[in-house]
């Protein structure tokens, strides 16, 4: 049996991972011999070294939302303060 979100910011933040993890961090299986990439977010162009860092302290640390406010955008910013609302079912 599968089960559905009941709230919508938990279910905002499991997909912010799951999108984070699925971009940076998933293996880049196609053409497994000659292997050229190790991550999806290589064979996309970007260089290990800018996420790579960053990588490992997201994990290890909630920022202060001071920190990270000028980088997000309005939907994101309503993700991280848990103000996104679950619709009511009757």
């Amino acid at each position: 049996m599968v089960q559905f979100g009941k709230n919508s910011s938990n279910e905002m933040e499991r997909f912010t991972v799951y999108q984070f993890w699925h971009n940076y961090e998933k293996p880049f299986r196609i053409n497994k011999k000659g292997r050229i990439y190790r991550t999806h977010a290589e064979a996309a162009g970007v260089e290990i070294e800018k996420y790579e860092q960053p990588m490992k302290d997201v994990f290890k640390v909630r920022y202060d939302y001071l920190f990270v406010e000028n980088k997000l955008n309005k939907f994101m910013k309503s993700v991280w303060n848990r103000t996104i609302l679950t619709p009511r079912v009757t």
